[in-house]
């Protein structure tokens, strides 16, 4: 498996995809990926995405795919990574890739640079952090729009609640940080 999958790289495995699809389908590059798509990243270790489709056999083709191709994946479920649920509007909050415009049955999104923060927020291990400050320094999100975005995560995720609001002021911290 290919550790070290560049920008490059990864718009070559969607022109690879869209030429498989017989059919229309939205990805939404998140983590890693989003942030090489960005520019943020020099390389990352996996595919992350979530696929805008219900269709099962959509995810099982992508990941057989993207095996074959030579990449580790992690595909997610419709509005949700890993175990967070994503607010509705998500998809309409995405940049499109340059690229979409010569494909003709994919078109490739990228979380938000808020919604990566966030995503990357509940995790937030060292390399999160250091994924998050690429994306202040590259688009210096204000606090209150990156707190008004983080409450309806909170209520989305009601279940994890204590756990986000902790990462949260960890968070704030970073941003106070970056940005004195």
């Amino acid at each position: 498996m290919d550790k070290e999958i560049t920008k490059e790289k990864l718009l070559k495995l969607f022109e690879h995809l869209d030429k498989t699809r017989s059919e229309p389908l939205v990805i939404v590059a998140i983590g890693g990926t989003a942030l090489s798509l960005l520019g943020l990243k020099e390389v990352t270790e996996d595919i992350d995405f979530i696929i805008e489709s219900r269709k099962s056999y959509d995810k099982v083709d992508l990941t057989v795919e993207i095996y074959n191709q030579g990449y580790k994946t992690e595909i997610q479920e419709k509005g949700i990574i890993v175990v967070l649920t994503l607010p509705a509007d998500y998809v309409e909050c995405c940049s499109s890739i340059s690229k979409n415009a010569s494909f003709k049955n994919l078109r490739v999104l990228i979380l938000s640079p808020v919604d990566i923060i966030i995503t990357k927020m509940a995790r937030f291990i060292r390399k999160d952090r250091i994924d998050i400050t690429k994306v202040l320094l590259q688009y210096k999100p204000s606090l209150q729009e990156i707190e008004a975005r983080f409450q309806k995560y909170l209520d989305l995720n009601k279940g994890q609640r204590a756990e986000l609001l902790k990462k949260f002021g960890e968070f704030k911290k970073l941003y106070t940080k970056v940005f004195t």
